[in-house]
């Protein structure tokens, strides 16, 4: 996690991934938040921004994450661009990598 969010110059990093029944993405790893906070988050397939990626398999980048109505509060709260990609493991997708900036900056 600390070499990703390095390599993109990222205020904090978090991986996702699909729960047993693969209708929930829970927080997997991360860096800059807070523990207490990410044990908490159930991300529904299809809702909110890692949600939609789980979804549809595809990258996104959002200039303003309060386009996509995010689910996890940290998101809602703290950040403002938002990069995110599908994870996968021999075809199969395992979670979500996503970049997040506090700043308001894009991330092109």
């Amino acid at each position: 996690m600390d070499r990703i969010r390095n390599a993109l110059r990222a205020d904090t990093g978090t991986m996702l991934q699909l729960d047993a029944d693969e209708k929930n993405l829970r927080v997997a790893a991360s860096l800059g938040l807070r523990e207490e906070e990410t044990r908490r988050v159930a991300i529904p397939v299809g809702r909110g921004f890692a949600g939609r990626i789980a979804k549809s398999g595809q990258p996104l980048i959002v200039e303003n994450s309060a386009d996509v109505n995010p689910v996890s509060p940290w998101l809602r709260r703290d950040v403002t661009s938002v990069m995110g990609v599908p994870a996968r493991r021999r075809g199969k997708d395992r979670g979500r990598h996503s970049r997040r900036l506090a700043a308001e900056a894009p991330v092109y």
